[in-house]
Formats: C-alpha cells, sequence, structure tokens
C-alpha cells in the first residue's frame, strides 16, 4: 500500500485477529505494511468459536479507521433481541442459574468468530497462501521467507502467527517453549432448531459451564457449551460444546486421545456425562459422529519472560497462548495489536534503534500482562467452584426467561 507519511515498512506474519486489528491501526495512521496469511483463501484457516470481547472494545472502535462498517450483525446472537450471558450451574450442589448478563453499562460483544474477521478485513489487503518458513535479520532490514519459495523484506516484522510461531521460533534461536497441558478435552460442533434451541438459550443465552463429576473414577470434569451464531432465521443456530478433565497423561504424544475415533470420543464423552441432567447431557446425545474433532484439540501454554530487542516481535497466542478458561485469549492479542499498533505509529525513522526506542516497551508491557492472564488461565481451570466476579461484575443469580423461537 502507499503510505501517506514516511514510516518503516512493517511485515505481519498472520492473518488472525491480532494481526488483523494491528492492520487496520496502520492503514488508519498511513504506515506502510503488508499482511501475510499461510491459508490459500479467507476463510480457509479454522477459525475456532465465538469470542467475548471485553474491557477493550471503547479502545478497540477508537483505533479503527472511519470507514468501518457498524458492528450490529457481529454478535454471535444476532438476529436475536438478546444480550449476553454467561452462566455456571453445579448439579451436584445447587441448579440455580448463576452467572454475568450483559446490563447495557458495559461495552461487552461475544462475537461469532467469523463474521468479527470479515469485519477486520474491510479495506485491508491480505496476500494468502504464504506460510512462513524462516525469518533472516541484519543491522538494516528483515526478511521473511515463505514456503513457496518467495520472500518479502522490510524495516520491522511482526509474528501474529500464532502457538507454532516460526517468527517466535527466530526470536529465541529455534527454541521450543510451547507446553501441552495436562488437560484432555473432546470437542463437538452441532446444529440445534427450534425447541431444542430455546431449551439451550434459557440455560445460557451465549454460554453456559457445568461442574460434575463422573466416570471413570469419579473424576471432575468441566463441560462447556456455547453458541457460535444464530441462524438469520433466528429459530436454529450452531452449537459447540468441550468437555475438559484433569489428565496428567494427557501432554504426552502417546496419550489415548491422539489417535482416537469419533465413535471412543463420543462413548467417552457420553459416559462422563451420563450423571448429568438431562439438559445438558442431551448436546453430548445430539452430536453425530462427524460432528466431533479427530484428533482433539491439545490446550498449550506459551509464558515467556523476556524477548531479544531488535527489528522483530510477535504478538498474540505466539507470545502468550493461553488456555480457554478465562476467556482471555482474543482480548489479549487485540489489547497487544493496539499496543504495538501505537508503538509502531510512533517510530519516526527505519533505523534500528529508532524502532528498538518504541518495541523495547511494548514487549516488556506486553510479555507481562500476558504472562500474567496465561497463569491467571491455568489456575481458573482448578476452581470447581462458581466464580465471584466475571468481566469485572458479581456473579448474580439469574431469571429463567422461558424463550420461546
Amino acid at each position: 500500500m502507499s503510505p501517506s507519511r514516511s514510516s518503516p515498512h512493517v511485515l505481519i506474519v498472520g492473518g488472525g485477529i491480532g494481526g488483523l486489528v494491528l492492520g487496520q491501526v496502520l492503514r488508519k495512521h498511513g504506515v506502510s505494511f503488508e499482511i501475510f496469511e499461510r491459508s490459500e483463501s479467507q476463510h480457509a484457516r479454522p477459525e475456532g468459536w465465538a469470542i467475548a470481547i471485553h474491557g477493550v472494545l471503547a479502545e478497540l472502535y477508537a483505533a479503527m479507521p472511519d470507514d468501518m462498517p457498524p458492528t450490529n450483525e457481529l454478535t454471535h446472537l444476532y438476529p436475536l433481541d438478546l444480550g449476553f450471558e454467561f452462566t455456571f450451574y453445579t448439579p451436584g450442589d445447587s441448579m440455580e442459574k448463576k452467572g454475568y448478563r450483559e446490563d447495557g453499562t458495559e461495552l461487552i460483544m461475544r462475537a461469532n468468530r467469523h463474521r468479527f474477521r470479515d469485519w477486520l478485513l474491510n479495506n485491508l489487503p491480505v496476500t494468502p497462501g504464504k506460510q512462513a518458513v524462516r525469518v533472516d535479520e541484519d543491522e538494516d532490514s528483515v526478511t521473511v521467507h515463505f514456503h513457496d519459495g518467495t520472500s518479502a523484506t522490510g524495516d520491522i516484522l511482526v509474528g501474529a502467527d500464532g502457538v507454532r510461531s516460526i517468527v517466535r521460533k527466530h526470536m529465541l534461536k529455534g527454541k521450543d517453549i510451547a507446553e501441552y497441558e495436562n488437560i484432555a478435552m473432546i470437542t463437538s460442533n452441532l446444529y440445534i432448531e427450534g425447541a431444542e434451541m430455546a431449551e439451550q438459550l434459557d440455560l445460557g443465552h451465549s454460554a453456559y459451564m457445568v461442574v460434575d463429576r463422573g466416570p471413570p473414577e469419579n473424576t471432575t470434569y468441566r463441560y462447556f457449551v456455547g453458541l457460535d451464531k444464530v441462524a438469520p432465521d433466528g429459530k436454529s443456530g450452531d452449537y459447540y460444546f468441550h468437555l475438559a478433565w484433569q489428565d496428567d497423561n494427557a501432554g504426552r504424544d502417546d496419550h489415548w486421545m491422539t489417535s482416537a475415533t469419533a465413535e471412543e470420543l463420543r462413548d467417552y464423552a457420553l459416559r462422563a456425562t451420563q450423571n448429568m441432567p438431562p439438559q445438558f447431557r442431551c448436546m453430548v446425545e445430539r452430536a453425530q459422529l462427524e460432528d466431533f474433532k479427530v484428533p482433539p484439540l491439545r490446550l498449550i501454554t506459551i509464558l515467556l519472560d523476556s524477548l531479544p530487542l531488535g527489528r522483530v516481535t510477535i504478538l498474540g497466542d505466539a507470545a502468550h497462548a493461553m488456555t480457554p478458561f478465562l476467556a482471555q485469549g482474543a482480548v489479549h492479542a487485540i489489547r497487544d495489536a493496539l499496543s504495538l499498533g501505537k508503538a509502531l505509529t510512533a517510530v519516526s525513522d527505519s533505523s534500528r534503534s529508532a524502532i528498538t526506542k518504541h518495541l523495547g516497551p511494548y514487549q516488556e508491557e506486553m510479555l507481562t500482562r500476558g504472562r500474567q492472564a496465561a497463569e491467571n488461565s491455568k489456575k481458573a481451570f482448578a476452581n470447581t467452584k462458581v466464580p465471584g466476579m466475571m468481566f469485572g461484575r458479581p456473579i448474580m443469580t439469574l431469571p429463567v426467561d422461558n424463550i420461546v423461537l
């Protein structure tokens, strides 16, 4: 793109949420940049599930260019007239509906990830089919090499390339610090409609968590059911569930789940949830074999204390991958992108000293904040009680709406 002001040229590897937010910030300020995405097309990459964006929305909106479209259709609940609601249930203790319900006084959005990424792609050039394989950095420039034999050279390289980041690998001189968690998790996507969907919306408009015990050996399970998006008819939608539990062997490559079939995963989920009330267990019963993720997700945490300072930096999961149990991963990727965007727009020239002057404070704050969030997410899994707070608000007993679609 043609910059409107003199500035270094920024290369962004990764077209996920963090990379796209950074691109929009740079576009607004006329900073020269390119974004490279490994997927061959816009929606070829796995999108993931709906994300709760909280505590950063006002800052995000303010940082975006003026030509961004409205956001009212990004929410997972659109076109239903329901607000964000996240609830908790502990059947062995109480069946009260406890949780957080949006009250209109706080900027919070649980966005369908696909819709949110489409919004971020507005007027943003992204080059597809570019899988980074190597980085070369010297005093005057940085070059990223791609799997197809091409390369790109710039003044600054940002790795927004996820948990298995090639850019991070370069910064750490090949060291792999990704740490598998000893948490096993079975995941399924499923489509429901009508009265079945209304029942799930009553349990939690957006999502709910059930903590209960089941076989084998009275294991404690965390069962998360979430709405990904409502269909245009407002009477059906895409849901997903995660069934997670502590397993000291889950981090091993030879764990039984790494080679399990969809039928084996479904059978385990059915046995594990056999003691749960039917309104919860029914989602496992409805899931078809083709709905299960095979092989299952393996949860990874990345904890970094420091990074070398130069022309290269990282953001998001590349810097501080975390488990999903506090819904913080996407929020911190956005915070990283906003902070880094502010730093890069302040860089006056392409000299190494001018660049590191601004990257240094960014990295220090980002790593401290991201590490704390990742550690808190690890701790959250160990807590089997209903939390006292969520998104800075107290957890409350909530009414059942008796929704009809």
